[in-house]
């Protein structure tokens, strides 16, 4: 008890609650600064979590369940000949990340040409555990809910389960996907999102684990009553996208990002003509979506696109790097192999990240006065050596347990702790006591 006495005093507990009060009141300052914006953005968009991505992890086994199936530029003539085909091999899902939200039978009377509304519907009858894309509309700030939802017409829905698309992206220039949300609600009706209906069908089981995740009972709870929270407590409630891998159509053949597929893939070509290996659609989830004009399409930029922490330029991203039915595909495999990403329970965080903090006072205290004459150079050393251990830490978790552990909030502090401390001991400690020394004769603060 006498040493802790001797390390836990007055003066270290009033040293912390300055240095957390400076740095309560330096997070409240808004700054505008439009010089350094572009960067911060650019840089706002990389976690240190994808180093595990991009850097450290061997690439996962590649997901021989899922095929992707490039449509290309196919009209629904096209896609229903893509799709008669597939289906003379028996794939047990077919999930279409395309949006048939119109009816052009007047368009194709009206040009002469054939209707190919009519092939494709009869192409979709005849279609197993079909899977079609909706669409999620007017966001209602009030009730946390949308006002409604764009669906494929009545002539292709009757065959086919709908599930919304839309997907989550930062907000700011760069179109990162990180997190999902597997429901949502349009007027307390609720819909459930393209990979979790593709993923049920496939495996009830499997897709009934993932959502009795506690954070999605909560959030399905909160979106049906209404509850409004703060963006950041919202966030927690959403699941995070954990990556298996792309596959090597972007940037030429040459230069990409993977090392290998991470699913099977079949182009439009082989696909009509029916060239493909059959053993890539019997039994397997076969998910439809635009990912170039060929599989092997170089283009740099595209609407499709998004960003993953698979794209090794994380600041300052150039081009972005996956097709959002590629996205899709990674949500299918993380719940079928249930690789989910877990959060280190907020409140015990919050407790770490503390604890953290106020030994860091004690040791900074301690080497301040201790060792003065080492001071400057000392407490840089220790400074960066902490901060890369604690990343290294938050590496390690999600790297080998895919547990996301926030050490931002130290690493901040402990990067600040050095100036501070310096001017909490040279000028708020002396300012203080003489304050006091002023205020009561009798009261003194050493």
């Amino acid at each position: 008890m006498k040493f802790l006495n001797k390390i836990i005093n007055a003066d270290i507990i009033v040293c912390t609650a300055f240095i957390f009060l400076l740095i309560w009141a330096l997070s409240n300052i808004e700054l505008n600064l439009d010089l350094v914006d572009p960067i911060g953005k650019a840089l706002d968009t990389f976690q240190v979590t994808d180093l595990v991505y991009t850097a450290l992890r061997d690439d996962p086994a590649p997901d021989k369940e899922i095929t992707m199936v490039n449509i290309g530029n196919l009209d629904r003539g096209g896609i229903a000949a893509l799709l008669n085909s597939l289906n003379k091999h028996e794939p047990a899902v077919v999930g279409i990340d395309v949006r048939f939200f119109r009816d052009k039978t007047n368009f194709y009377r009206e040009n002469g040409i054939e209707n190919q509304d009519s092939l494709l519907e009869l192409a979709f009858a005849n279609t197993k555990n079909l899977v079609l894309a909706t669409k999620l509309e007017e966001f209602n700030e009030t009730t946390g809910q949308w006002d409604s939802l764009s669906n494929p017409i009545p002539r292709f829905r009757q065959y086919a389960n709908g599930a919304f698309v839309n997907v989550i992206t930062a907000e700011n220039d760069f179109r990162v996907n990180r997190k999902i949300t597997p429901i949502d609600f349009v007027k307390d009706s609720m819909q459930t999102f393209f990979p979790v209906v593709i993923s049920k069908l496939y495996s009830k089981d499997k897709t009934q684990k993932f959502m009795s995740r506690m954070k999605n009972q909560l959030l399905i709870a909160n979106k049906k009553n209404k509850e409004i929270n703060e963006p950041d407590e919202d966030e927690k409630l959403l699941e995070t996208i954990y990556y298996r891998g792309n596959i090597n159509n972007f940037y030429g053949e040459t230069d990409h990002f993977g090392n290998k597929d991470a699913f099977n893939k079949i182009d439009f070509q082989e696909g009509i003509e029916g060239t493909f290996d059959p053993k890539l659609v019997e039994g397997k989830i076969c998910i439809l979506g635009y990912m170039g004009e060929t599989i092997k399409n170089d283009k740099y930029w595209d609407e499709d696109k998004f960003y993953t922490p698979l794209n090794k330029k994380f600041a300052g991203k150039s081009f972005p790097d996956m097709y959002g039915v590629v996205v899709h595909a990674n949500i299918v495999s993380m719940i079928l192999n249930e690789t989910y990403v877990e959060i280190l329970d907020p409140q015990i965080n919050f407790i770490v990240n503390i604890i953290i903090c106020i030994l860091n006072v004690m040791l900074f205290a301690f080497v301040f006065h201790g060792m003065k004459l080492w001071w400057d150079g000392l407490s840089v050393v220790i400074a960066l050596g902490e901060m890369i251990f604690l990343y290294f830490i938050s590496l390690v978790c999600f790297e080998y347990y895919r547990i996301e552990v926030d050490v931002n909030y130290s690493v901040a502090f402990i990067f600040l702790l050095g100036n501070l401390l310096e001017l909490y001991y040279e000028y708020a400690k002396p300012g203080l006591r003489w304050t006091l020394g002023k205020l009561s004769p009798m009261g003194s603060y050493k």
